[in-house]
């Protein structure tokens, strides 16, 4: 009889980026360390305040920034693949400070991005951040600023550096998946949306929403169906996506099911966006 060992294989991973000053200088000798189950593994940023640490366990752990006297905690980081991150390296800011900073700037940059100042509101939330660099939902609001001023790789990076700060939070990787499909990436985005579920499924109504509107770009449409289905399921899904739903029904040639979404849609939104297309087809479908 044999008695065989099984090996446990470990999915390893690499983060790297830069810390600079708030005013953008790069910072050099900082030791930035992950905590792992195996223990410490650090690297130091270089002359020009980048740093590459390889070899890292993927998935979720705690890193600190450490120089001097002072260090900088980041309760939560994602590591998959090849994470890049850029902090920033501000420790003298007192607690309360930091505290009414990022809180200010969070509520001004809010405003001025409702108000549609997506410029100023850029510079409030990264006022936030370089009193609170781990603050995920500041970077998250850069992000949408920086969509609003359709600077979508600037927008996708800080969407990224939200999820990895705040990786058990199912609104992140939509936001990834969103600016992806606004970029045309349709097929890149379809994982983030898939994250998205498998972290918050409540949320389900608008992630399958969004992964229905990639399969539709990709020919997919019988996926699509099966998506917007799931998601009808769901009271948080955009009513939009009953007259999608009856679209694609009926061009797939279920007349039933595509009169009962697009009814479904009228009852919700009887003057909704749609609702003469919507009509029209039920008149077409009903003959």
């Amino acid at each position: 009889m044999e008695v065989l060992i099984a090996a446990a294989v470990i999915a390893l991973a690499g983060i790297s980026g830069t810390l600079k000053t708030p005013a953008g200088a790069p910072v050099p000798g900082i030791t930035v360390e992950v905590q792992t189950s195996s223990g410490a593994l650090t690297a130091v940023t270089s002359e020009t305040g980048e740093f590459v640490l390889n070899g890292v366990p993927e998935g979720v752990h705690a890193v600190s920034l450490k120089k001097d006297r002072y260090t900088i905690q980041l309760p939560e980081m994602r590591v998959s693949g090849d994470t890049k991150v850029a902090l920033f390296w501000n420790p003298t800011v007192a607690a309360d400070d930091r505290t009414r900073i990022v809180q200010e700037a969070f509520q001004m940059g809010t405003d001025m991005l409702n108000q549609g100042r997506y410029d100023a509101a850029q510079q409030e939330f990264l006022r936030g951040l370089y009193a609170d660099t781990a603050q995920a939902p500041l970077w998250a609001s850069l992000a949408l600023a920086y969509v609003g001023s359709r600077n979508f790789d600037g927008a996708l990076f800080a969407a990224k550096m939200a999820m990895t700060l705040s990786p058990r939070e199912g609104a992140y990787p939509n936001n990834v998946g969103t600016i992806l499909f606004r970029m045309g990436q349709p097929a890149e985005a379809i994982p983030y949306f898939q994250m998205a579920l498998e972290l918050n499924p409540a949320g389900s109504g608008l992630y399958l929403y969004n992964l229905a509107a990639c399969q539709v770009a990709l020919g997919d449409n019988e996926a699509a169906i099966r998506s917007y289905q799931e998601a009808a399921k769901d009271e948080v899904m955009p009513v939009s996506g009953h007259f999608y739903l009856g679209q694609l029904l009926a061009r797939q040639g279920h007349r039933e099911e595509a009169v009962s979404a697009l009814e479904n849609y009228l009852r919700a939104a009887p003057n909704g966006t749609f609702a003469r297309e919507a009509n029209a087809l039920l008149q077409s479908l009903r003959g």
